[in-house]
């Protein structure tokens, strides 16, 4: 799997010692793409506040033909489970 695009958005600096919660999940899967969402979030005076946040797509290649390639069997499953739990986003 490749990245071919990133956007992010900054929402708070973090200082030295400040200790972050990274929660990545499935958003979306198409026949050759995942989009990935990923929340940065850091507890500060008792209540979480989201650091940055980001939406990813990853494409799986075929190394040998530089093309890529369908998104099917175990990886697509596995994937699609991950897909519908928000609750630990802010």
């Amino acid at each position: 799997m490749v990245v071919v695009n990133i956007n992010g958005n900054y929402f708070r600096g973090v200082i030295i010692d400040d200790e972050l919660t990274i929660i990545s999940r499935v958003k979306k899967i198409n026949a050759k793409n995942f989009i990935y969402y990923q929340q940065i979030t850091c507890e500060r005076t008792g209540r979480k506040e989201v650091i940055s946040d980001a939406l990813m797509k990853f494409v799986c290649i075929d190394v040998v033909l530089n093309k890529a390639v369908v998104i099917d069997g175990e990886l697509l499953e596995k994937s699609e489970l991950s897909k519908n739990d928000d609750s630990e986003f802010i």
